[in-house]
């Protein structure tokens, strides 16, 4: 539907500009002034070839303008696979499982804590 719709909207553009064209015949001189040349061609191809360096230098501009967010969005897409990567590699390791760890050191009631304990006492 959808594909219709633009390619009936691109057969109209077509025949406006088809019908501009045949109306528009007679020739003109433009003149680029400070360079001295002069082009002798049909009214409608002066006016079409205007329209087209505009639409060229708009879009032009508007690439140039859209830079940065196309950085952002290959900065975040990146970031994106890293944190994916990561969710991966955690949940694979999640899935297995995991031995106990050992102790970091003694705890407070044991009796490997006692004398570290009692000596603090002292030394107060």
């Amino acid at each position: 539907m959808l594909r219709a719709l633009k390619l009936a909207l691109l057969a109209l553009i077509a025949i406006i500009v088809a019908a501009f064209a045949i109306g528009n015949r007679d020739g003109v001189v433009l003149s680029l002034w400070p360079f001295g040349l002069e082009l002798a061609l049909p009214l409608f191809l002066a006016l079409e070839a205007t329209l087209l360096i505009g639409l060229v230098l708009g879009g032009l501009v508007a690439w140039l303008r859209a830079g940065r967010h196309r950085t952002r969005a290959r900065r975040l897409a990146r970031r994106v696979e890293e944190l994916e990567g990561e969710l991966h590699r955690l949940r694979s390791g999640a899935a297995r499982p995991a031995a106990p760890a050992a102790p970091a050191g003694p705890a407070l009631g044991t009796a490997e804590a006692a004398p570290r304990l009692a000596g603090s006492r002292d030394a107060a």
